[in-house]
Order: C-alpha cells, then sequence, then structure tokens
C-alpha cells in the first residue's frame, strides 16, 4: 500500500535550527495569513448529524463525505488564492486534448492510454524517487519487451509478466526499491486481472448469443464486446472496463488490488480515466497542512476525501 513519509524531528536546541527563507513571490504572504488564520480558528460545530453509512471501502471513507464537517477549509476563495499563484509560475494548465503515447524511460503516475499501464506504472511509483521507479520501469521492459497490439501498444507485455516466474520479476525491478513487495504483488494484480477478463468474456460471450440483434446495424456497444472479447482470447490483459464505470466505482475497484492505495487509485482516476481526483502524495499533503486546509489530525488518506 501507499506509504506515507514522515517529516523529520525538531532539534532539541531551537538556536542552533536554520529556519528557510520564506518564498518570496506575489501572494504567498497572503495565503500563509489565511493559513495561520484557519489554524488558530477553532471549527464550527455542525449542527447535521453524523453520517451512519455504511464505509465504501477498507480505507474507512465514504464517496461524498468528509471525515471533518466541521472543518471551514479550503473555501473557494483560498482555492483560487493557490491556483492564481501556481498559475504565475508555471501559466494556466489545462489537460491535454488526448493522452499522450507511453514513454519507455519514465514511470509517472497514469498519464498514459491503457488503465492496467497506468496503474502498475503509479504502484511503482509509491513510496520511492522518480528515477528510482522509472529505473524499475525499464528493467521490465528490457526483461518482458514491448506490448505489439492494442491501447497498450508500445509499453510492457503485462501478460509475460504474468506468466513469468517470481523471481524474474524481482530482479527486473530491483532496483526501483521494494521489489521483494512490489514484485508479489505485481504478480497478483495480473492475475486477478486474468480471471476478471475471462469471466467478464464469458458474460459478454452469453449476452451476445441472447441479445437481438439491431436489425443487422453494429453499434458502439457491441463493437466494444467484441473488442473486449477478442483481447481476452488473446490474453491482453486489460482494464479499460473501467472506463465505463462511474467514478466512485472505478476508484473502489481499483482499491481491491494489493499494494494499490488510495494515493495511487487517485492518480489513475486523474490522469488515466480523466476524472477529476485530488490526488494527495506526501508534498500535497504536507501543503495542506501548512494552508490550514485540513485539521492536525488528518492523514494523507483523510486529507484527500476531505479535499475531494
Amino acid at each position: 500500500a501507499d506509504t506515507q513519509e514522515h517529516p523529520p524531528k525538531k532539534q532539541a536546541n531551537a538556536e542552533v535550527a536554520v529556519k528557510p527563507e520564506e518564498p518570496s513571490l506575489p501572494g504567498v504572504d497572503l495565503i500563509k495569513a489565511s493559513a495561520d488564520a484557519a489554524a488558530a480558528t477553532p471549527p464550527e460545530h455542525s449542527p447535521a448529524k453524523k453520517s451512519r453509512m455504511k464505509k465504501a471501502h477498507p480505507y474507512g471513507l465514504t464517496p461524498g463525505i468528509t471525515p471533518f464537517p466541521d472543518w471551514p477549509h479550503p473555501t473557494p476563495s483560498e482555492c483560487q488564492q493557490v491556483n492564481d499563484l501556481l498559475s504565475t509560475i508555471h501559466g494556466n494548465v489545462t489537460a491535454p486534448a488526448t493522452i499522450p503515447e507511453p514513454s519507455l524511460t519514465f514511470a509517472g503516475c497514469g498519464e498514459v492510454p491503457c488503465v492496467l499501464d497506468a496503474l502498475i506504472r503509479t504502484y511503482l511509483s509509491s513510496a520511492t524517487s522518480g528515477d528510482n521507479s522509472s529505473r524499475a520501469f525499464k528493467g521490465l521492459l528490457d526483461e518482458y519487451g514491448r506490448q505489439k497490439t492494442g491501447i497498450g501498444k508500445g509499453s510492457v507485455n503485462w501478460d509475460a509478466v504474468r506468466r513469468s516466474d517470481l523471481s524474474r520479476v524481482f530482479n527486473a525491478i530491483r532496483s526501483g526499491g521494494l521489489a521483494a513487495t512490489k514484485s508479489k504483488n505485481i504478480k497478483k494484480i495480473l492475475d486477478m486481472v486474468y480471471e476478471e477478463n475471462q469471466a467478464r468474456v464469458d458474460t459478454l460471450v452469453e449476452s451476445n448469443d441472447s441479445e437481438p440483434k439491431n436489425g443487422g446495424v453494429i453499434t458502439d456497444a457491441e463493437d466494444a464486446k467484441v473488442a473486449e472479447i477478442a483481447r481476452a482470447h488473446t490474453n491482453h490483459l486489460s482494464l479499460d472496463h473501467l472506463h465505463a464505470m462511474s467514478k466512485d466505482t472505478a476508484f473502489n475497484h481499483m482499491l481491491r488490488y494489493p499494494g494499490i492505495g488510495v494515493k495511487t487509485a487517485s492518480c489513475v482516476t486523474l490522469f488515466c480515466l480523466r476524472r477529476p481526483s485530488f490526488a494527495v502524495d506526501t508534498h500535497v499533503f504536507r501543503l495542506c497542512q501548512w494552508l490550514g486546509w485540513v485539521p492536525k489530525k488528518a492523514n494523507r488518506d483523510t486529507t484527500f476525501q476531505h479535499c475531494e
């Protein structure tokens, strides 16, 4: 599962500690003042009753409900301030019209066309540096070759990884860190996806045989069925059916797989499925704390749910 990096302990001698210089960009002082005010102001108590809805997944979070209903931050204006400040540095950032072709040198955080590819790339990037995860991904590419056809064309042949010995997977990604755990989980994920694909094909074939034909006209839905059946028959592993799910259903579906945590599922939801999602890594978590957007008791996952 995604792990949280803990901030270093404060030095015992406060006189020795050197306070880093605060950013001098326009607007930072205003944002910091708002953050200080948020931290100093006790939350207002809401008269609303606490929800007794059953938790939707093992992380104890319920879609659409914040774990901190009495915490009034961030406000729309606070979000706008941060967006404006970032835009002065990076310009106005908009989502690309199409997802780029899969990189062969960079693991990334889900910004590839194939959902399964996005999921495992993002998992490789968890609890390690970008350089390490990219070395691990290159190790898989060198060991197992590229997918020749389909939406994942050009990336790793994930079915070859599935059929491989665990020791080969371990050796391929050992330079990326946590190879013992990640190699086992990747194998389990791929086995689960294979079984899922085969089960879906059985259902699709049955529905295809029983459904009346639409006057000989082939619809987009029927095309999609035929394509998915063909992929499964050639052992082309795929999670692209998540595109047809609702955002929350797809998100929770990804959390079923071993090693996949909230941050990884959020990144794939945002960058591959192209649905709005407030992905929270270690850095985003620290900034949300600094800005006063979440109470002190928040962790990464509750920060995600509150800001989401």
